[in-house]
């Protein structure tokens, strides 16, 4: 058939369909179609009722996965700036344990023999530290990323209340020197959880590995030349230490 015949035929049959519809309408047509939309019009509505629900289905589903996607966009740009700093937030996690220990160390020859003095420097945990690892850990799904990092929270804000208690308002108080190595070697163990991170916060590992806490913290107590010699409780809690 050539393309002649084909137009021919079309126009044909475009013909017959439209005064099929005229004789319909010509003989009554409307009224039929009343007739019938009125005994049927339960199942119409139905159908269109159905339409429209499919409707309001699809473009509701569209909008769910629109907006599912922009939300995993957020969390992703969210995760990524958290981690960007965590390198620096592990540092100054690593800071506060080594000045608390720097500032304990000098306390325990002396603790037997004389009281905490009045003037005796109370590290805190710096606030903008806290809000970093919150923030960090609200960006990760990771657990055990989760776990370590609210360890560090939690050994900061124990070591902080710990040193707080060496000095009461107005006066000193005496301690017991083991006492001042355990928080020596609790402040120890904020540095070894921080220094377990940094491979995986400078992105050298994908994940956070196992952590291994006793020779971590003993090392801590090394680095910051704590003697062996005359800290052995400390050492001895951080060979210990559980997560």
């Amino acid at each position: 058939m050539e393309w002649n015949d084909i137009t021919t035929y079309g126009v044909w049959a475009y013909e017959q369909v439209w005064r099929c519809a005229e004789s319909f309408f010509d003989w009554g047509g409307w009224a039929a179609f009343g007739k019938w939309l009125k005994d049927w019009q339960t199942l119409v509505s139905g159908v269109a009722a159905v339409l429209a629900a499919g409707c309001s289905v699809y473009f509701l589903s569209k909008q769910i996965r629109q907006a599912d996607w922009h939300e995993r966009a957020r969390q992703r740009r969210r995760f990524a700036a958290a981690r960007a700093i965590l390198p620096l937030t592990l540092s100054q996690a690593c800071d506060y344990a080594e000045m608390a220990i720097r500032e304990l160390a000098p306390l325990v020859p002396a603790a037997r023999m004389a009281p905490v003095p009045v003037n005796f420097s109370r590290p805190e945990p710096p606030p903008e530290l806290v809000a970093s690892l919150e923030r960090m850990i609200e960006a990760t799904d990771d657990p055990a990323l989760i776990v370590v990092l609210s360890e560090i929270i939690i050994e900061m804000q124990v070591v902080a209340a710990n040193i707080r208690q060496l000095v009461t308002v107005g006066r000193a108080r005496t301690t017991d020197a083991q006492n001042i190595q355990a928080y020596m070697a609790r402040a120890a163990t904020i540095y070894a959880r921080a220094e377990h991170l940094f491979p995986y916060a400078r992105g050298e590992h994908a994940t956070v590995g196992k952590l291994d806490l006793p020779a971590l913290t003993t090392k801590a107590l090394k680095i910051m030349s704590v003697s062996p010699h005359d800290y052995e409780v400390a050492y001895t809690l951080a060979a210990n230490a559980k997560t």
